[in-house]
């Protein structure tokens, strides 16, 4: 984005003459001052219209400093509309100069969910990163938190490459990168593709790693191991670059590590999208990690082998805390596609119905109580004589409090009973268009669903804000007022999302 004193510069007005003619261009206070604000207010005019109504959401929330070392808290809420559909929202991203202690984020968090009158009785969860102050903040609050998955898989894999031979041949993949300049050398790039084509290889470049993305360093391994002999041919023509051609012993390491971290490569982009359901899938891809994917391998070699079982040790470890595990359970349980299939202790599933109506009294079990009275009086029912009135015996009236229990309770298990014989959807089936389908008839786990499956499953939602946030706020216009800062990210990121055109 370009700063708004453009429109004063004589190029621009040139191009615009050039185009129309008859166009006068307002100068740059009318777009300060005037038509920003009157789009920050649509957008909010519309968001607001979008989530006075939501019955459940979820957050993610997390902090960052722009181009200028200012910071900023941006949250993001999930929820699911009245036509089951998953919608994200991006509220704010509001200055923050107090110290990031737990009890200042967990206050600016509440000021938050009161500014846009959000109650708190209604956020089911909100997704994290693992810094303390946030958790803390989460803590302080007595929210529900879940840890964010993709931030969970980067650190077990950091985990479990930690190892001396792991990291030398990672420094390998570095120096043949950086250091034999085939990046930014132009005769290296040539050298590079006249030998692939020679070698009939794909004409691929090599890629650098990036510290924060494990993903990354995964491409960097696979195209180096990729475009071995290639390297080696261009690398050994050069007296001075000799010594950078990886020994057999890396690139055993190197095979190793990608055989280990491969399958795990679009695991953490399937989990970080914002308009499907991902919460639930969660456990399902625990039960595969521990199964199948991380599971060792007859032609395994023993490097392979640790390095999977320190990431299972460490996930395992990280997702057993009983909050956790009866947040996915529940998930897991609401999602057609799954139900009960990936959870066979009974006694999980006894705890998992427990938790489910205690989650159904909490809400409001007047309103499931009085949906059947309400039924038989809306039908019209035949005039009861005034003899049968007369002759018939007084029935025995429970306290109104037990009824009302007896009732919710009876519903709920008849719905269960309802829900599990339906059969289950295909895994790439959409959970949602199956509620929307048949919502009317588990009225009450429907809107236990439409809480729990608006859970994102990442917080990459709100890490997605800080691209938004670097071209709004970047090298020409790091004078931006915090409050402009607001308004245009979240005007951007709204037009973005839902006014492509």
């Amino acid at each position: 984005m370009l700063p708004v004193y453009t429109v004063e510069k004589s190029g621009f007005k040139n191009l615009l003459k050039t185009l129309d003619a008859r166009y006068q261009l307002p100068g740059w206070k009318y777009f300060s001052q005037t038509a920003i604000p009157d789009l920050y207010n649509n957008v909010y005019d519309t968001v607001s219209s979008e989530i006075k109504d939501m019955e459940f959401y979820a957050g993610t929330t997390d902090l960052w400093s722009s181009k200028n070392m200012e910071p900023y808290m941006s949250f993001t809420v999930h929820f699911i509309d009245s036509n089951w559909t998953l919608k994200s929202k991006c509220l704010q991203t509001v200055y923050f100069p107090q110290d990031h202690t737990g009890e200042n984020i967990a206050e600016g968090l509440k000021e938050t969910l009161e500014c846009w009158d959000l109650k708190e009785e209604k956020l089911a969860c909100l997704t994290t990163d693992n810094i303390s102050n946030i958790v803390e903040a989460v803590e302080l609050n007595t929210w529900q938190r879940m840890q964010c998955f993709g931030h969970r898989l980067h650190l077990a894999i950091n985990c479990g490459l930690k190892d001396n031979k792991i990291d030398r041949a990672k420094n390998v993949c570095k120096k043949v990168h950086v250091v034999a300049s085939f990046s930014t050398s132009f005769k290296k790039k040539r050298d590079l593709a006249k030998v692939q084509e020679e070698l009939q290889l794909p004409k691929h470049g090599l890629i650098a790693e990036c510290e924060t993305r494990w993903g990354s360093m995964q491409k960097m391994i696979a195209r180096l191991l990729e475009q071995e002999t290639a390297i080696q041919r261009v690398l050994s023509g050069n007296r001075k670059t000799v010594h950078l051609i990886p020994k057999w012993q890396d690139v055993e390491v190197l095979e190793a590590v990608n055989k280990a971290i491969e399958p795990l490569a679009e695991l953490t982009d399937a989990l970080s999208g914002e308009e499907y359901v991902s919460i639930s899938s969660l456990l399902p891809v625990f039960q595969k990690l521990n199964s199948d994917t991380l599971a060792d391998q007859p032609d395994d070699v023993n490097l392979t082998k640790d390095i999977k079982r320190r990431i299972l040790n460490y996930m395992n470890e990280k997702y057993q805390d009983l909050s956790t595990q009866n947040l996915l359970n529940k998930a897991t349980f609401l999602d057609p596609r799954y139900k009960f299939d990936f959870i066979s202790d009974d006694n999980t599933k006894e705890l998992i119905k427990t938790n489910l109506f205690d989650d159904v009294r909490d809400l409001t079990q007047q309103e499931i109580t009085v949906v059947p009275s309400q039924a038989a009086e809306a039908s019209p029912a035949a005039k009861k004589l005034k003899l049968a009135k007369f002759l018939k015996k007084p029935d025995k009236q429970p306290k109104p409090q037990e009824c009302m229990n007896e009732t919710a309770e009876q519903l709920f298990d008849k719905e269960i009973s309802k829900y599990l014989a339906m059969p289950n959807l295909n895994y790439e089936a959409d959970p949602l268009l199956w509620w929307r389908e048949n919502g009317l008839h588990l009225p009450i786990l429907c809107r236990l669903a439409r809480k729990y499956l608006c859970i994102p499953a990442t917080s990459s939602p709100s890490e997605r804000l800080f691209n938004t946030s670097g071209q709004v706020v970047n090298c020409k216009r790091t004078c931006l007022k915090p409050h402009k800062v607001n308004m245009l990210v979240n005007s951007k990121e709204f037009r973005v999302k839902y006014m492509p055109n």
